[in-house]
This record gives C-alpha cells, structure tokens and sequence, in this order.
C-alpha cells in the first residue's frame, strides 16, 4: 500500500502546529502483549532520543509512574517508522510511540474491553494534558 499521502498529511499538520505553537507532539498508540511478571506495562518508545525531547519523554514516564504501571523506555520497543519519520526534536516536533499491555484494557481472553478500559484512558488523556504542559498548549488544543 501506498502511505505517502498519509505520511505527507501527518508532516504538513505537525509542522501547522508546530508553526502555530512552537512545538507539536505525535503520540504514536500501540497494544502490546504481556511482556511477564514484573515487566514494564507500558514502554515508550522515542528511537533513543532521536524522535523527542528527553524533558517530553520524562514527562511521559513519570505520568504513567505516578499511575502504579511499570514503565520502560525503548525495550523491547524503541519506535517505528511513524516516529522515525516524524519526530524531529531539534525541529520542535516531538514523536513518541507508546506501547500498552494489552492485559491493562482488555478481558482476561484479550478480546473484549475489560475492567481496565476507562483507567487506560485516563492514563491516555493524562499523558496528553503533561505533553500538552510541557509545550504551554491548553489541553483543549492538543488534539489540534
């Protein structure tokens, strides 16, 4: 399949935003499976520093903390191509892929939405609003 048109789009609004605010941030979303006992839940993922600032990957790391999840950055997952592409720290415009276990929002099957669901959100919208903080936006423009 041909993704340029997709990628293209994803660049001209985060460079629009970045223009229009000083900064953009892409939060790449993924589900992950349970990586075992004592494993991080969640891993954010910013290619070792190359796709974000390290004041926004703290900001990340420390909200899921503050949520009781173990968190880890860059293992088993660094990022992908979405980030790779577009995250250009230097340039004010942030990348970073977060991986959720899939065991934190669905049943125990993994194939319906479990008790966990609305606690991942949160988790989600939190994470936004500290991005969001860091770069001064009010959270109502994060999803610009």
């Amino acid at each position: 399949a041909d993704h340029r048109p997709y990628h293209a789009r994803i660049a001209e609004l985060l460079v629009r935003a970045r223009d229009r605010h000083g900064a953009a941030v892409l939060l790449d979303l993924h589900s992950m499976p349970s990586l075992g006992a004592g494993r991080a839940q969640v891993v954010i993922g910013d290619r070792y520093g190359a796709s974000a600032g390290a004041a926004m990957v703290a900001r990340v790391e420390a909200t899921v903390a503050a949520a009781g999840l173990r968190v880890a950055r860059n293992a088993p997952y660094a990022g992908g191509h979405v980030v790779e592409r577009h995250g250009d720290p230097r340039g004010g415009i942030h990348a970073i892929q977060l991986e959720l276990d899939r065991a934190l929002y669905l049943d125990a099957a993994l194939d319906r939405p479990g008790e966990g669901l609305a606690a991942t959100a949160m988790l989600v919208r939190r994470i936004a609003a500290s991005l969001a903080a860091e770069i001064g936006w009010p959270l109502s423009q994060a999803a610009e």
